[in-house]
């Protein structure tokens, strides 16, 4: 079996990475820059419970190099990633984890989804990244709506994202010609 496989395409491509299935937590860096993807919405998924809807729109360091420093620090590695700022936060929501199940988040039972919304365009003309953001709060807001609480390695809502006013592109168009 592979370690990642696409889930589907439309709206934007969807694939899943199964982290059980990798040899090493780069090896994530190299699927990302298989897709192309620049930008993105991920999920970490631990034996099926959602643990962390992010976001990545960082063109300018590796691909996928947000997920590769997250994924790296869990547990189950053969040389597990030293400590840093990029992904530290993983290893704090694995303590909360912890607390909560007694029991360690681990790359075998994980896997990470990515959203692809590299060629998908924002539909505000000041916030390229407008629908990201969106998307990531509508995943963290359909977990709390399910839930009752955020996932745990969501420390914030995101709701600021529901009121952010924005100028549509479509607006823009039609009030300056950009020719």
């Amino acid at each position: 079996m592979t370690a990642c496989t696409i889930k589907h395409t439309s709206p934007y491509p969807t694939y899943e990475i199964d982290l059980e299935k990798l040899d090493n937590p780069v090896d994530i860096s190299k699927i990302v820059k298989d897709f192309g993807t620049k930008e993105y919405v991920y999920t970490f998924e631990y034996n099926g419970e959602i643990i962390k809807h992010g976001i990545s729109v960082d063109k300018k360091s590796i691909p996928g190099e947000r997920i590769y420093r997250q994924a790296g620090h869990l547990e189950g590695w053969s040389k597990q990633l030293a400590n840093g700022s990029a992904g530290d936060d993983m290893r704090e929501i694995d303590d909360r984890y912890f607390a909560n199940t007694n029991t360690r988040l681990n790359r075998k039972g994980m896997k990470i989804t990515v959203r692809d919304l590299t060629k998908v365009d924002s539909p505000s003309a000041a916030d390229k990244h407008l629908h990201i953001k969106q998307l990531e709060r509508q995943l963290i807001k359909e977990y709390k709506d399910t839930h009752n609480t955020l996932p745990i390695g969501n420390v914030k809502d995101e709701s600021y994202i529901d009121n952010k006013p924005y100028v549509a592109k479509t607006t823009m168009e039609k009030l300056f010609d950009f020719t």
